[in-house]
Formats: C-alpha cells, sequence, structure tokens
C-alpha cells in the first residue's frame, strides 16, 4: 500500500498556505491540525495492485492487503518531531475505491476522531509504523505504537505459534496473528523524496531504498510490511555415486530441534522498546518440556533414495518446499533421525561444512536446509543451509522493488 504525494505544481501554494497558517507548529508536539486543501496533497492509501494514479503507475502485478491496519505518523522539522498520525485506523474499501479510508469520526464507527492530514515539503522526513491487520477497537487503547515503542499486550490474546509437520500437514496453521512496517520518507533536499524500509538494513546498516526509479516527490510511499516470525523448510537428497538397486528407499525421517535454554513453541504478546521495530521480542515465551522440539516427522512415504536429486530434493514437508512457520529463537542445535529400507538408521546433528552447530532464526527470514546423505558405508550426511528473506504474507507480494 502507499502514500500519494502532492502534484509539483501544487506545491508552491502549498508552501504559502503552510507559511500563512500556524496548524504545524504545535508547541506540544500533538496531533497536526487539519489544513484546508484539495487534490493530491491529501495523505492517502491506496492499492498497490490497481494503480490508478495517473502520476504514480504501478506496473507490477500484487493481490491487496484487504485488510484494516494501525498507523501511526511523525514528522521531523530539523530537530523538532511532530505527531500526524497517532494511531490511525486505515480501514479497507472494497465496494469502490480500492482504498483505505483514514479520515473519519467516532460517530462513523471509528475508534477514535480521526482528521485529514496533508504532506508538508518543508519537512525533512516523514516515518511510518503501522501493524496489520488492526487491533479489534476496543485494544487499540492498550497497543502501543509509537517512534519509540510498540507493544501489543499478552492481555489482548496476541498469540504466535510455531507450526509442526506431521506427514506433510502442518499444525497450528495459521496462528501468525501480526505483521508490522516502519518505513522512512526522507526529503535530501525539499523536492526529492526517498523511501527506506528500516526492517529490511544492509549488513552496513544503510536502509534500503524502496523508491529507487524516481526522487519525484508524487512518488508513492510503500509500507512493507514484514513478519514477527520466520519460516524453516527442509528438503533432502543424495549425492552418493552409485546406489545399491532401485530399492533402497528412505522409510522415516524426524527433526528435532534443541536449545539450551528450551526451544520456543509458542509466544504471547510483543514489544519493542527502542526506535527500530525489528529489535523487539515477544513477552510471555512458552518453552519446550526438557528443551526439544519435534518439528518434522515424515513416516507415510517410502521414498526411494535415487530419485532423490541435489536439483529436485525430496521436500520433507508441504510438498511445494514452502516451509512451515517458526518463532524466531537463537542457539538452534537441530538433529536429523533418518531410516533406510535396509535396516539401517542413523540420528546426527545437523551441521555444516565450515562446523557451525547452531543457528538463530530471525524475523521474516526463510531457512532452508538440505540434508545430504553423501555416502553409505559409513553412512554420513552432510547439510547446506541457505537464507532468504520471507517476503510473502497471505500471498501479498511486499518485495522492495516496486517498480520492476
Amino acid at each position: 500500500m502507499r502514500f500519494d504525494m502532492m502534484s509539483r505544481w501544487k506545491q508552491n501554494a502549498l508552501m504559502v498556505l503552510l507559511l500563512a497558517l500556524t496548524a504545524c507548529s504545535s508547541d506540544s508536539g500533538g496531533h497536526e491540525e487539519p489544513i484546508p486543501s484539495t487534490g493530491k496533497d491529501l495523505m492517502r492509501f491506496t492499492s498497490l495492485a490497481k494503480g490508478t494514479e495517473a502520476e504514480a503507475p504501478q506496473t507490477r502485478a500484487s493481490e491487496t492487503l484487504k485488510t484494516g491496519f494501525l498507523v501511526s505518523t511523525y514528522k521531523k522539522l530539523g530537530s523538532a518531531q511532530q505527531t500526524v498520525m497517532h494511531k490511525y485506523e486505515a480501514k479497507y474499501n472494497a465496494s469502490s475505491t480500492n482504498q483505505w479510508t483514514i479520515y473519519g469520526m467516532k460517530t462513523g464507527g471509528y475508534w477514535q476522531d480521526q482528521y485529514e492530514c496533508y504532506w508538508d515539503l518543508s519537512a525533512s522526513s516523514y516515518c511510518f509504523y503501522a501493524i496489520a491487520p488492526c487491533p479489534a477497537p476496543g485494544d487499540i487503547p492498550s497497543v502501543t505504537l509509537s517512534d519509540a515503542a510498540l507493544e501489543l499486550p499478552v492481555a489482548n490474546q496476541v498469540e504466535f505459534h510455531n507450526e509442526t509437520c506431521t506427514n506433510g500437514t502442518i499444525s497450528n496453521t495459521g496462528k501468525e496473528t501480526h505483521f508490522i512496517a516502519q518505513v522512512e520518507r526522507r526529503l535530501s533536499d525539499g523536492t526529492a523524496a526517498r523511501d527506506y524500509d528500516l526492517w529490511q538494513a544492509s549488513a552496513t546498516g544503510q536502509e534500503r531504498e524502496i523508491n529507487t526509479t524516481s526522487n519525484s516527490p508524487t512518488r508513492s510511499v510503500a509500507l512493507p510490511f514484514h513478519h514477527l516470525i520466520c519460516k524453516v523448510r527442509f528438503g533432502l537428497y543424495t549425492t552418493v555415486p552409485q546406489l545399491p538397486g532401485d530399492d533402497l528407499q528412505v522409510t522415516s525421517v524426524t527433526i528435532t530441534a534443541s536449545t539450551a535454554e528450551g526451544f520456543v513453541h509458542q509466544a504471547n504478546g510483543y514489544q519493542v522498546s527502542s526506535a527500530d521495530f525489528f529489535s523487539g521480542d515477544f513477552i510471555t515465551k512458552h518453552r519446550a518440556s526438557g528443551g526439544t522440539e519435534t518439528i518434522l516427522t515424515r513416516d507415510d512415504t517410502r521414498k526411494q533414495l535415487n530419485q532423490c536429486l541435489k536439483n529436485s530434493p525430496w521436500w520433507l514437508g508441504p510438498q511445494d518446499g514452502a516451509g512451515w512457520k517458526q518463532i524466531p529463537q537463537a542457539g538452534i542445535t537441530l538433529t536429523a533421525d533418518v531410516q533406510l529400507s535396509d535396516g539401517k538408521r542413523f540420528s546426527k546433528p545437523l551441521t555444516l561444512p565450515d562446523g557451525a552447530t547452531t543457528w538463530t532464526w530471525k524475523p521474516s527470514m526463510l531457512y532452508t536446509y538440505y540434508i545430504n546423505i553423501s555416502s553409505l558405508d559409513p553412512i554420513e550426511i552432510t547439510l547446506d543451509a541457505t537464507l532468504t528473506p520471507w517476503d510473502v504474507i497471505d500471498g501479498i507480494d511486499i518485495t522492495t522493488g516496486l517498480e520492476d
């Protein structure tokens, strides 16, 4: 979804209006007063998929986030900061406009009175913080959504669960209650605008720029929602040069995960106490007794080993290799228990070629583990692991290359 900036021909007129009014200079740092205006300078959300705005057409096909969300917005004027939107409820309207309505009164069904807001090009930057879907109206007052903190209270039944996979069937499906977005629009010279996804920061600490093909102030600001949990998947293959006949089969595979503190299989609530939303933590964590959790069991299928190839591994979970959801946590040790039809069975910790034996699962990432049976006499297994962003939310493409 996106905010639309004003057209260039309206900038000068609005700047004169801003100088004439005192609406944007609140001493309290509270809500920005509405500025009477018309046209593209009004802050609003529209669907990325529709691309109806002539000034900023979207050429990429994408599903629409057909749900409401909660958003807080701040603008910076030098070292000062002013609240533009404080926990505004965005309601999706699918009837005709295909956009999210954010302005209205409590009498119209909003949890609070929400006044119209307009772009101010004299501001050095705008910062946006959002949660999707929007919490229930009665829960919103207890939710913290600001420039320095995020809290989804336990009392609001905000629950996250890891998924386990038994013979291709996933349990606890869909136990991911909320997604969050944090993005900043920077005005480097008063006219040019750039958007930064503050979640997907690079290793050097530089934020990833979202809109890279245009610096026009009529560009859109995207809210790239991200997962608070992650995904894992396992594929099995062999590199044994000559297998002893086509009848050698894998009859069962079990993957267990352990941590020294106890594997977290459920969490309630979420909070961040800093200016970046990707450094948060779950408030209450439920850990597996004994510190170990079975996350995969596969004993319903006898798979011929010589059909398990590197370029087409046997996905041990969902057959498309989509993986299943897990709660982020640190110091994870994975163990594979594999049994073959000739009676051989082995249970070994999964280690990388560089000797690494533990992993830290981070939010909004997809972890792919390839188990390679590299020798049968003696049995040896090696592991390849890859890490990629998990950029899909309920079928919604949220990759940040918006102009591809």
